[in-house]
This record gives structure tokens, sequence and C-alpha cells, in this order.
């Protein structure tokens, strides 16, 4: 078969992208897309030119790679002009285009995705594809995939919306790049449900902060030099500081004013807040304290992650800071085995703080600053979990 290909050998390559002519007040280009250029001397005509159906460099490398290859070993033909020279991909080589996309390119506000909204596209790409059959290819997935899978028996709805809004970019990703005609999950909604706040009552969280102590106490031979001090001070940053599950982990010396008792959670090379803006939150005089302690038995370091991970093989991982699911899975863990509800998670530590503040009498645009909350519905609802009904603050405006 071979033979009949024998220009293989002398056909060369080179990627080509086309651009329209820019509009009015455009200093760029619109890119519209990469082409491959095929070149043989001896063929009429000498050169041809196919569309990869792709904007993405990447993308457009990998199959420039894989025609090649296909050329090389006499499967394909560009002159011919019914040739197909696409590889249709599998949904993981999908999920890893697309990740490593999302790794390398800057989203529209000029800030990169998170590794921690990486992790969560990765864990749903995966469960998605182990609920399909081993041979279904990315092109040939329908809304009845989706659906079979966001819909599994003893799936809440507010998981599958959560699902849904990795799978939305993620398709229409496969979409712009050619990887698929239409995106199957462009005309799927799910309304997710209000959620209740879960949130420690004060005396389940000094009673788990006790537990703690008293489990690292007991089981000292199990656990690392850090013993559990490392998840302690995870837990008081987020019930006293209101940090989330990332701010915690990627919490840096710098942003820790010790003797201003302040911290500030903002962006940094490794990390980048929810909402992208930065908020300086004061410190109890207890995470002064135990971050004081830190700070003093650590060398004062001026750099680097507050809480290191407490293994050496998940700090490797991670360039030594804790890890977001492994923080999730060991507070869960000590949550059940101190017998406390089991629907408490770790962002229960940061409705705490909310709560507690809204119980105070704290003024709601201050809580919406604290609590990094762009829309005050959101806030408005520790307040409605309080049951604050103001009645003691009119008594008080108006007592007689």
């Amino acid at each position: 078969m071979k033979a009949a290909f024998s220009h293989a050998e002398r056909v060369t390559f080179r990627l080509r992208k086309k651009t329209a002519p820019p509009k009015p007040n455009q200093k760029r280009r619109p890119l519209l897309g990469y082409y491959l250029v095929a070149r043989d001397p001896l063929r009429a005509p000498k050169q041809v030119e196919r569309s990869l159906g792709t904007a993405n460099l990447d993308v457009a490398t990998e199959k420039r790679r894989y025609i090649e290859e296909q050329v090389r070993v006499g499967r394909l033909d560009l002159w011919h002009p019914g040739a197909v020279f696409t590889r249709p991909l599998t949904i993981r080589e999908g999920r890893d285009a697309f990740l490593k996309h999302r790794r390398t390119h800057p989203l529209p506000d000029g800030h990169y995705t998170r590794e921690s909204t990486l992790g969560r596209f990765e864990m749903v790409l995966d469960q998605f594809e182990r609920n399909t059959e081993p041979t279904l290819l990315l092109r040939d997935v329908e809304r009845q995939h989706l659906e079979r899978y966001l819909f599994r028996p003893g799936i809440k709805r507010n998981t599958s919306a959560a699902d849904l809004s990795r799978l939305k970019p993620f398709f229409a990703w496969c979409e712009e790049q050619g990887s698929v005609l239409r995106s199957p999950a462009k005309d799927i909604v799910i309304k997710s449900e209000p959620s209740d706040i879960t949130a420690f009552t004060k005396s389940q969280y000094r009673g788990f902060i006790s537990f703690l102590r008293e489990q690292e106490r007991r089981e000292a031979k199990n656990f690392g030099p850090l013993g559990l001090s490392w998840l302690i001070l995870a837990v008081t940053l987020g019930v006293e500081a209101g940090l989330r599950r990332g701010e915690v982990c990627f919490l840096e010396w710098p942003a820790i004013d010790i003797e201003g008792r302040t911290i500030h959670v903002r962006n940094t090379a490794h990390f980048r807040t929810k909402n992208g803006k930065s908020r300086a939150l004061p410190m109890s005089p207890r995470l002064q304290g135990m971050l004081g302690e830190l700070h003093e038995t650590s060398g004062a370091p001026r750099d680097g992650f507050v809480i290191r991970g407490p293994h050496q093989g998940e700090a490797r991982k991670t360039g030594g800071r804790l890890n977001e699911q492994y923080l999730s899975e060991r507070f869960k863990h000590y949550v059940r085995k101190a017998g406390l509800p089991d629907n408490l998670c770790f962002h229960s530590t940061r409705h705490t703080f909310g709560t507690e503040l809204a119980l105070s009498g704290i003024a709601l645009m201050k809580l919406m600053a604290m609590m990094g909350h762009q829309n005050p519905t959101v806030t408005l609802r520790y307040l409605h979990v309080t049951g604050m009904d103001g009645r003691a603050d009119v008594d008080l405006a108006f007592a007689a």
C-alpha cells in the first residue's frame, strides 16, 4: 500500500494561520484558524492547504502531528479531494487538551484558571467518562449521554447543576475547536435549589477543636511532625476569619500582619481570589496567638505558605502547600469521628464565621465586604438563618 503513496517521503508540512481583515478601531486582526500546508514538488498542484478546524495552536499542532504520521505510513493522501484527516478524539483526550488550554491561556479578565477549578473540571469529566460506554468518542456524545450522567440515581439537583456548570464550558470549547459539531450541553438547563447554610454552633466548634487536640495527643505516633496542628489552624482560619478552602491552602506569610492583626486575602503568583478582588480581614486574638507562635517556631519566614502539607508526598505535589482535597477529606474524617452532623463540610467553617457575625449585629455591607461577596443577596442568607427579626433593635432604638 505504501508504494501507491511513494510521494510521502517528499512531502513537507507547515502550519499557517489565517486572519480576518481588522475592523475599525481594532488593533489586532481576528484569528480565523490554522491551516496545514503540504508541499510535494512532483505533484500537481505542488501545494495543497487544508483547514484544521481550530484556532488553538496546541490543537492544531497535535492534528498536524497526526496527519504527518498518516501520510508517512501511506494511509492518507492530502491531494485526494475526499481526504478525511482529523482523527476523532476520545473523551479523555478532549479533557486533556481542554485542561492544557485552560492552564496556558488567560481568561478574558487576564487571569488564569485556578488550580482548584481545574481540579473540579477534571473530576467531573472523569466521572462523566466512567459513566459512558468505553468506546464512545467525543464527537459522538449526545444530549442523552449527558442527561443520563447528570440525572443518575442518588444525585442531588444542586450536584447536577454544579456538574453541568463544568460540562457546558468544556463542550463549548470542543465545539469552538471543531472536536464536536455542536455542544450537546447547550440546551440543558438545571436550576439549583437554595441550599441550607450548615454551620457549627459555638459549642460544636469548641468541642471539635478540643477533640482534635485530644486525637493529636492520643495518636501522636500516627501523625507526621506537624501532628494535627495544621488542621486546627485551618479550621480556625475558616471559623474566625471566614477564609475559603483555597484561601486557607494558598495563604502566604507576606499576607499576614501579626502585629496589626490583619490577614490580607489577595491575588498572588500562585492564587486568584474567587472574585479577583482583595480584602483585609481582622485577626481574632486566638488567631493572632496561633499565627504568631507558628511564625516564631518556623524561624520567622518572610515568604512561603503558612500551612505546609503535613506529608512529604502530598506536599511535593503542591509545591509544599496544603492540598485542598486533602484538607476536605481529613476535615470530614474527623467530623465523623467526633460524632458531629454529617452535613458539615470545610465550607461550614466559613458559614460559621458569617453566621456568628450576623448574630453579633454587624452591618450588612460590612459583613458583605468581610465575606468577599459581590452580591448582597448572598450575604442576606446569613441574616435569614440567624432568625434576626429586628425586635431587639427596635426596642433599643425606641425605648420609652
